[in-house]
C-alpha cells in the first residue's frame, strides 16, 4: 500500500513516500483475541509545514486479531512433517484524512504524462506526498491474513 494510488497516471514511485508502516508498542489479550496497540506511519510532511520535508505522519491505531491455529504440513511429499504453521487473521482501520499534512503550504500536484515529465519543474518536484480528497473514501478498512511458519 503507498500514497502513488493519489498519481492516478502512476508516473512516480517513490519507497520513501510510498510504504506504509505499523509499529506495534504492546500486545495485550482482549476477549478471544489480541489487540496489537502501536502507531502507523502513512504519508509525510511537505515544508513548510512545520516539520522537515518528508517527515512520516504517525497516528496510534489498534490492530485487532485473532489466532486460528497450528498446524504440522508436508511441503515436499516425502509423507514426513516438516512444517509447523501458525495463522492470525486481524484488522484495523484508519482515516485517511489525519495522514495528511493539511498545513503545508506546497500541495500535491497530479503528474502530467510521461512526456511531459523533462524539464518540468512541478512534476520533478513532486514527491507524491499526496493531498486529501473527497475522490477516495476516507476510511480505509484492511484485514490481514498471517501465516508463520518454522522447520522442524
Amino acid at each position: 500500500m503507498g500514497v502513488t494510488y493519489l498519481d492516478t497516471l502512476k508516473t512516480i514511485v517513490n519507497p520513501a513516500s510510498d510504504t506504509a508502516w505499523f509499529r506495534s508498542t504492546t500486545v495485550v489479550k482482549s476477549g478471544t483475541g489480541y489487540v496489537a496497540i502501536g502507531n502507523f506511519y502513512f504519508n509525510r510532511y511537505r515544508s513548510p509545514s512545520g516539520f522537515p520535508d518528508g517527515t512520516p505522519i504517525s497516528k496510534p491505531v489498534n490492530l485487532y486479531f485473532n489466532y486460528n491455529g497450528t498446524s504440522d504440513f508436508d511441503t515436499d511429499g516425502d509423507f514426513i512433517n516438516d512444517k509447523y504453521r501458525a495463522s492470525f487473521t486481524g484488522h484495523f482501520s484508519f482515516l485517511r484524512s489525519n495522514h495528511m499534512d493539511v498545513n503545508a503550504s506546497i500541495k500535491y500536484v497530479p503528474v502530467p504524462a510521461l512526456i511531459d515529465l523533462p524539464g518540468n519543474s512541478i512534476a520533478a518536484n513532486n514527491k507524491t506526498y499526496g493531498e486529501w480528497t473527497t475522490n477516495i473514501a476516507d476510511e480505509m478498512n484492511f484485514t490481514l491474513n498471517l501465516q508463520f511458519f518454522r522447520n522442524h
